[in-house]
């Protein structure tokens, strides 16, 4: 809800900025929630500090509620009501945009690594493999959150002035990701910090990558219909992050606690996505390379590489004189 409304509020050059610092913010709450709610509850107390919490909660509803709306000089009034049928077109029509169909790969594969790591597998990976105590893990983990909440902004201004490196960026990240787990998983013994480091720095990136999926959602299609798609995307990411977290237990459990085997699952679904992404870039861009032979505007101006869909020339139209002699050609 919150991007569909960013859509609608900001042209599409400061989309990708608005987006990120939403993840940025979103990342502060999640700080928040961590060791300052911790040193409240034990200071004061479960009720004075939930009250606390519950109080801010509903001042923010407030405001969102009187000040802010769906789009500029919108009229007031409650909004339309869609059926649940036409849902379902909605849905079915943004998943057959070249452009949706990339953005939900391109979320599939960046937003997943970090959220494995940082959620549930960073720290006994942390623990139990590398031989780190809890308290030094935790520390480690923080990278990914500080990483994501400084490359958000920082990507967000890059790509909102270079819109054509949007996927540029996206394919350097996934290239980076698959040297740096090479070296997680390839490393003999601890990793030292200074390869750990790093890594974990280069794999926080990939939130702020995942914003690139949202501006294509918002790129190639219409504006009625930039919550379908954008819906349709994020799906792309929480089903990568769900599969991901599975497959790592489930190989756990298979080969007894064997962390360097049980992140190949990462590994597998990196490679999946990466190859969806590459496979779905070059459609989206033969889409858009089509709607310029036919004189629309498009996001970006795209040009021709050796390793583009060839594409046919459009025909001009034969004049009355051609018809005929075809026709008579034909007989």
């Amino acid at each position: 809800a919150v991007l569909r409304s960013a859509a609608s509020h900001f042209p599409a050059r400061r989309y990708t900025l608005v987006a990120a610092l939403t993840g940025a913010l979103g990342f502060v709450g999640n700080l928040a929630a961590t060791m300052p709610l911790t040193l409240a509850l034990a200071g004061f107390g479960w009720l004075p500090t939930f009250l606390t919490v519950g109080l801010a909660t509903v001042s923010y509803v407030l405001v969102v509620q009187f000040a802010v709306r769906e789009a500029p000089h919108e009229a007031a009034g409650r909004p339309k009501q869609v059926a649940v049928r036409q849902l379902g077109r909605q849905v079915t029509e943004a998943w057959r945009v070249p452009g949706t169909r990339l953005g939900f790969w391109v979320h599939f594969t960046t937003s997943f690594s970090p959220s494995v790591l940082s959620l549930m597998w960073g720290m006994p990976y942390l623990v139990r493999s590398q031989g780190y105590t809890e308290t030094q893990a935790s520390g480690l983990l923080m990278v990914l959150v500080f990483g994501s909440m400084l490359g958000g902004p920082a990507v967000g201004a890059y790509i909102g002035r270079r819109p054509e490196m949007r996927m540029p960026l996206v394919i350097t990240y996934l290239a980076g990701s698959a040297v740096w787990w090479g070296l997680l998983l390839g490393w003999p013994g601890r990793l030292p910090l200074l390869v750990l480091v790093p890594a974990l720095v280069w794999v926080s990136l990939g939130g702020p990558a995942s914003m690139i999926a949202f501006a294509l959602a918002r790129d190639y299609n219409p504006l009625s219909r930039v919550g379908t798609a954008t819906g349709v995307v994020n799906v792309g990411g929480f089903t990568a992050i769900a599969v991901s977290m599975w497959l790592v237990g489930v190989l756990l459990e298979l080969t007894g606690d064997s962390f360097r085997i049980a992140l190949l699952g990462v590994v597998a679904l990196l490679v999946l996505g990466s190859w969806r992404v590459a496979v779905w870039w070059r459609r989206a861009r033969a889409a858009v390379f089509q709607a310029q032979a036919r004189g629309e505007d498009v996001p970006v101006q795209l040009r021709r590489r050796a390793w583009d869909v060839q594409i046919p020339e459009p025909r001009e139209p034969m004049r009355d004189g051609e018809r005929r002699l075809a026709r008579a050609d034909a007989r």
